[in-house]
């Protein structure tokens, strides 16, 4: 029975990763259509790809940074205290905190980079006349 419940927690945190990063895909897609004339007129006066990307990501990883502050002790504390009800206890180190922003992070520099080089290698001239 342990077993069955091990799987089925396993096909749901699958499904729920899942439905967050296509959450993160819309997000960033909506974010970087938002911002197309700007990267279009950016790229027209001649940034580079690489500052492109830097002006769609900085803000973001501020909003994660911000994020994480606030997360990070608020986890480990609830995860200490959850963890001091059983008999049998598993060490919690700071990797189980720094892991998933970790994570989150790497996949909001691939989304946004991915999106930012789509704006850049599309023409800037119909971006510009909307």
């Amino acid at each position: 029975e342990e077993n069955v419940l091990a799987q089925v927690s396993k096909v749901f945190s699958a499904i729920a990763i899942i439905i967050s990063v296509f959450s993160l895909i819309t997000y960033f897609n909506f974010l970087v259509n938002k911002e197309k004339k700007n990267l279009s007129i950016r790229q027209v006066l001649g940034a580079q790809l690489t500052n492109n990307i830097r002006y769609m990501v900085k803000p973001q990883l501020l909003n994660l940074l911000l994020t994480s502050v606030i997360v990070m002790p608020v986890s480990y504390f609830l995860l200490t205290s959850w963890k001091s009800q059983f008999i049998y206890q598993l060490d919690l180190s700071l990797w189980h905190v720094f892991l998933p922003i970790f994570s989150v992070l790497i996949i909001i520099l691939m989304i946004i980079s991915v999106f930012s080089i789509k704006v850049n290698h599309e023409d800037p001239i119909p971006n510009l006349q909307q």
